[in-house]
């Protein structure tokens, strides 16, 4: 741990939380270094303060909500790394209100699409990647994984009558039918060989007399 001057280094200290006006008064501070600890929770105004401030490190931590107003009032930030967390949660307007953001990393390329402001940053775009992926829509997650578990119990439901169907001695109707078809089928290939049978005999049985 190193604390002094314009760069503190707090890595690897196991914080769990941050507290709202934990950096209250440290005006000349341009570097935070909280990367490496065990960091849950960001209250609202955790960084008020840091009028100065130019990076954030809080990659490598245990963070999994980002609220609207975290980094509210941080004018001068430049660099900001919330990479190697587990964020499945944080608002859409988190990254507004940070005009000198230039470097964003993090574990998702949706979040880059909030920082419109960021020039850089990670991961890049790929081909599966876009701002306008209709996956990024909340609702038509829902509506997805609705859909899935409604299939899913859809097919236990069909399991289940066939195993019971199966077990009562009866066949599905659909198979009935298509057994009555083949049977159809079949006759009618058993009626036409028939009849020329006959006809293929009626034309030797003269030859023979």
């Amino acid at each position: 741990m190193v604390c002094g001057g314009d760069d503190w280094d707090l890595s690897n200290q196991h914080l769990t939380t941050l507290r709202k006006n934990t950096f209250t008064g440290l005006k000349k501070l341009l570097t935070l270094d909280l990367s490496g600890n065990r960091i849950q929770h960001i209250d609202k105004g955790a960084f008020s303060g840091l009028l100065n401030i130019i990076s954030i490190n809080l990659s490598n931590n245990r963070i999994q909500h980002i609220c609207d107003t975290v980094f509210q009032g941080l004018l001068h930030l430049h660099t900001l790394d919330i990479s190697q967390n587990s964020i499945d949660d944080i608002g859409e307007s988190v990254f507004l209100g940070l005009p000198s953001l230039e470097t964003l990393e993090t574990d998702s390329y949706k979040f880059c699409c909030l920082a419109h402001s960021a020039v850089h940053c990670l991961p890049e775009a790929d081909e599966f990647s876009s701002c306008e992926d209709l996956m990024s829509s909340q609702v038509l997650r829902i509506s997805i994984w609705v859909l899935g578990v409604v299939a899913l119990c859809g097919n236990f439901v069909v399991i289940f009558w066939r195993v019971r169907d199966f077990r009562g001695g009866r066949v599905s109707g659909f198979f009935v039918v298509i057994e009555e078809k083949n049977r159809k089928r079949v006759g009618k290939l058993g009626g036409k060989n028939d009849d020329r049978g006959m006809q293929v005999g009626g034309d030797i049985s003269p030859g023979l007399e």
